[in-house]
């Protein structure tokens, strides 16, 4: 059965704003101090319940990306992003990262507070959850990761079909799993759409407010980078761009770019575009008036500041959750930004191959109206540093143009005969 989740015939809105509070107990509402004096007991059965709460998610998000593959090979790449698959990993992902948002803030105010015991539990926590089974590690990779963690490479993805049955018997007979399931499909529900189009760009509420990349003219492409900067991973496609003498836009959040200024520096010294993903990647739908304010106009000037002085022109929503929502839209525009949304997402925050993140990546370009468009990476993943290499070969073929948003806005606002011309 499919929903209009996103109707790539011309600008894609999509809204989160009736999505229900998570049905677990918050970490974020819990002080690190309380569990701390309680007991270790406390901290251990709450990570417990978290990490399983994160792999049942990751687990049924494996589900959704293997019939989201199987749909693109007899869809376009409009009509898979109307399929339920699609809708419902949109929902693992809101869903996920909440959780892993509360671990690594937990894990942090352990660290400030020099609670070298405590930041223990936590990460033997994931490293033996991780070690259970396939599914159980690669339901880890992503936390793994941002807690500075190495585990074990993951060589079993051959297999992951099989893999994913053996996990699914397991979980589907048990209460919770229905609970989980039950939680996402009113989340993916509760995705609206609003079918827009425009040929010139402008911070506004209205069409012209909004980018996917489908109006670009044929031939014509941006890459973007969300999440970071990390630090390795952002370095690598760095110099995979420089090699390549390519420029792409990256959409920083401003916690890792005052976390990480030398690599946002680096990126702006390359001549790479900095935009902006909010302050701290909260759902935005779901926040209050002076938290957006914080996560919107905060974000804009501290961003600035960390690029001394660097005009942010571009705004893209944590999930893309509030582009059909008035309030937010509105306090975008106020900001003089210019909403960007995609018309190719790859994926790549799943745990999965590099290679199956380039796949997907190329059949969904090959698939599209005008060879043209917007491309949705995170460079704070390996896999993403191992794929875009290959993704940025095949844009230099065959007489396509990759640009920065920016350029490409201004050469349709003003020349659009010649956008991005080199």
């Amino acid at each position: 059965m499919k929903k209009a989740i996103l109707l790539l015939s011309g600008t894609v809105l999509l809204s989160c704003s009736s999505v229900t509070e998570h049905h677990h107990r918050s970490i974020a509402s819990i002080s690190t101090q309380q569990l701390m004096m309680e007991s270790p007991e406390n901290l251990s059965n709450l990570v417990d319940e978290k990490l399983g709460a994160l792999h049942i998610y990751y687990t049924i998000g494996q589900k959704h990306l293997q019939a989201f593959d199987r749909a693109l090979v007899d869809l376009s790449t409009e009509e898979a992003y109307q399929t339920n698959e699609y809708a419902l990993l949109m929902a693992v992902r809101i869903e996920a990262e909440k959780i892993e948002h509360e671990l690594t803030d937990i894990n942090d105010d352990l660290k400030a507070r020099k609670s070298t015991a405590f930041s223990k539990i936590l990460q033997e926590k994931v490293a033996q959850f991780a070690a259970k089974s396939v599914m159980s590690s690669l339901s880890m990779e992503n936390i793994s990761f941002q807690l500075g963690m190495k585990l074990k490479q993951n060589k079993s993805f051959y297999k992951l079909s099989e893999e994913l049955s053996k996990e699914m018997a397991i979980l589907e007979p048990q209460k919770e799993f229905l609970i989980y399931e039950k939680n996402l499909e009113h989340i993916a529900h509760s995705l609206t759409v609003k079918n827009q189009s425009a040929k010139r760009f402008a911070p506004s509420t209205t069409k012209s407010g909004n980018i996917t990349g489908l109006e670009f003219p044929e031939k014509v492409w941006s890459l973007t980078f969300d999440d970071g900067p990390g630090v390795k991973t952002t370095r690598q496609i760095l110099a995979n761009l420089q090699k390549r003498k390519m420029k792409a836009s990256f959409f920083q959040l401003t916690s890792k770019a005052r976390e990480n200024k030398t690599v946002a520096k680096e990126l702006r010294d390359a001549g790479m575009e900095i935009a902006s993903h909010s302050y701290t990647h909260k759902q935005l739908t779901k926040v209050s008036a002076a938290e957006l304010e914080r996560e919107i106009t905060t974000a804009v000037k501290d961003l600035q500041a960390v690029h001394e002085g660097a005009k942010i022109r571009f705004f893209r929503l944590p999930y893309g959750a509030g582009v059909g929502t008035t309030s937010v839209r509105q306090k975008i525009a106020d900001n003089n930004l210019i909403h960007v949304f995609w018309s190719i997402d790859t994926l790549d925050w799943m745990a999965q191959p590099a290679s199956d993140v380039v796949k997907r990546t190329l059949e969904m370009m090959k698939k599209s109206k005008s060879d043209a468009g917007v491309i949705l990476f995170h460079d704070i993943h390996q896999r993403t540093a191992d794929a875009t290499p290959q993704v940025m070969d095949y844009l230099q073929k065959d007489g396509r143009r990759t640009c920065t948003l920016a350029k490409i806005v201004d050469d349709m606002n003003n020349n659009p005969e010649k956008v991005c011309s080199n």
